[in-house]
């Protein structure tokens, strides 16, 4: 068998393991995160209730302990099918070889429209 060419189980699997790092930085890092930090921002925006800013960012983690598991699940199930999908689609050749961290930017991007857009409807 030639070195250059691969199968297509090989070639899913090695698009899985180069996405798979900056995935899960993002959706089980950056975005709980970056939840609390909006929530805490938000509370103090509320206009018929002051909320210190300490106050906020407390209440922002005790409701995003409350809801962890929660959370936890949908991370878990965003990740495994967003790598999925685009491991699969880049195996086959569908989708433009962009630079690593334009790529996950751009994936990443239509993960979380297709999430606000479905829990919209």
């Amino acid at each position: 068998m030639n070195s250059s060419t691969s199968s297509p189980s090989q070639t899913f699997s090695l698009e899985f393991h180069h996405r798979f790092p900056s995935y899960t930085a993002i959706i089980l890092g950056a975005w709980p995160v970056l939840s609390v930090l909006m929530s805490a921002f938000e509370a103090c925006r509320i206009p018929y209730y002051p909320v210190p800013p300490t106050g906020a960012i407390l209440g922002s983690w005790a409701a995003f302990l409350i809801l962890a598991p929660d959370l936890l699940g949908i991370g878990a199930l965003s990740l495994f099918l967003s790598l999925v999908v685009f491991a699969s689609l880049a195996s086959r050749g569908l989708l433009r070889p962009e630079p690593v961290r334009w790529r996950s930017v751009i994936e990443l991007g239509l993960l979380f429209l297709s999430v606000l857009f479905g829990s919209a409807v």
